[in-house]
């Protein structure tokens, strides 16, 4: 494994490590429980040399429906990204200062997400950074007239991939997320802003204020009238 790499490895699973032919390697390893089932255990559980290993000794073994790649060994290169936050997991669990569980499982938390987009959500990293710019840049032109062609022409992207990528990243189409952000940016104006509603409608890129005042009770639950004087 070159450096960087991260491995999920389900309990019960026998391993070694070899270490390279200069001697130098270094890990980070963490054994956690998924289900909260043995969250009162505050010690370390070592793991068992090859002899000394009883099934017994597994404290849980879980399958994943949801995510079935976290059934199996699941190894992902570059993930030096969550270094920091392993070696922060790694502190609160020694110092054991107040509420260290919640923060070790809000880290870790973080740390499988990281591993989950890697692995799950996008076929590549370069097709990950892609998506960010892709966000990146609405976020900067929402109130303009956007769409998969627009968007397409700009990052090199058929359309239809432009819109294959919105709904694997966010799990929205690029219309439903657009609009999202945009009622968004209004609640924004509204709560900050003495605007007209008919003129935050066209700052965030509706040019009719029926068809904004519909999507935003829609989102809301809420007229924009009654969000405003609330």
């Amino acid at each position: 494994m070159p450096r960087g790499s991260a491995l999920i490895w389900q309990s019960s699973l026998p391993y070694h490590l070899i270490s390279p032919l200069d001697g130098t390697v270094s890990y980070i390893a963490l054994n956690f429980d998924f289900t909260y089932e043995h969250f009162a255990k505050n010690y370390p559980i070592p793991p068992d040399t090859e002899n000394d290993f009883k099934p017994d000794n597994v404290l849980e073994r879980v399958d994943f429906i949801d995510l079935p790649i976290f059934n199996e060994i699941v190894h992902v290169n570059d993930m030096e990204i969550i270094e920091s936050d392993l070696l922060e997991i790694e502190n609160e669990f020694e110092s054991k200062k107040r509420c260290y569980g919640n923060k070790a499982s809000g880290l870790f938390l973080k740390v499988l997400t990281e591993i989950t987009r890697r692995t799950v959500y996008i076929s590549s990293f370069d097709k990950g950074c892609k998506i960010d710019f892709i966000i990146k840049y609405i976020h900067s032109h929402y109130n303009e007239a956007l769409s998969n062609t627009k968007i397409g022409e700009l990052f090199n992207f058929h359309p239809n991939y432009i819109n294959h990528l919105m709904v694997l990243h966010t799990g929205l189409s690029l219309h439903q997320y657009l609009l999202s952000y945009r009622i968004s940016k209004a609640i924004y104006l509204l709560e900050t802003t003495d605007m007209q509603i008919s003129e935050i409608a066209y700052t965030v890129g509706f040019n009719d204020i029926c068809h904004f005042s519909r999507y935003f009770r829609k989102r809301t639950g809420r007229k924009p009238q009654d969000f405003k004087q609330h």
